[in-house]
């Protein structure tokens, strides 16, 4: 070959830049309708490369749950390699975060809930005692008040008395 090969393309009306922008837009073009949903799963390795054959069955605080063929096995997060735990501690992490911060809000709202309800009963405590008072305070002003009335008549009898007695 007399000529490198992209002397014949500009020799045919194209030059290299141009090549260049219609490879990068086919590119563009071919792989706009693939998601990532679409890719192929990338498969479980453990940290020195080999993979774990079997599917994902859960992950937990202690690593990823995988069915195998001789039955269910856990591989703690600390022998996975880092792109196995990249997909797979992470998304649980963010989920274990998310229950955490839950769990933390509705201990809050009852905490909130039990110090009203604790208020409530010291109120209710509290007119309770100070019914009882007011009831008592009225018993003792009626027993004074009977003690005056019949010491009125008592006096109101003695005087009548000593009256009918000056007078007779």
């Amino acid at each position: 070959m007399a000529w490198p090969w992209w002397r014949i393309i500009q020799a045919n009306g194209f030059d290299m830049k141009r090549m260049i922008v219609i490879i990068f837009l086919l590119g563009v073009v071919a792989t706009a309708g693939v998601g990532e949903d679409d890719l192929p799963a990338a498969p479980t390795r453990l940290a020195n490369g080999m993979p774990i054959e079997g599917m994902i069955q859960e992950t937990n605080t202690e690593g990823l749950v995988i069915r195998t063929m001789r039955g269910v096995a856990v591989y703690p997060w600390k022998y996975l390699s880092a792109g196995t735990r990249y997909r797979h501690e992470r998304p649980f992490l963010a989920a274990q975060e998310i229950a955490r911060s839950n769990a933390l809000r509705r201990a809050k709202a009852q905490a909130v809930a039990a110090a009203k309800a604790k208020a409530a009963a010291a109120a209710k405590a509290k007119a309770e005692a100070a019914a009882k008072a007011a009831a008592s305070v009225s018993a003792q002003t009626n027993v004074k008040a009977k003690a005056v009335s019949t010491n009125a008549a008592t006096q109101s009898d003695t005087t009548a008395t000593a009256t009918n007695t000056a007078i007779d």
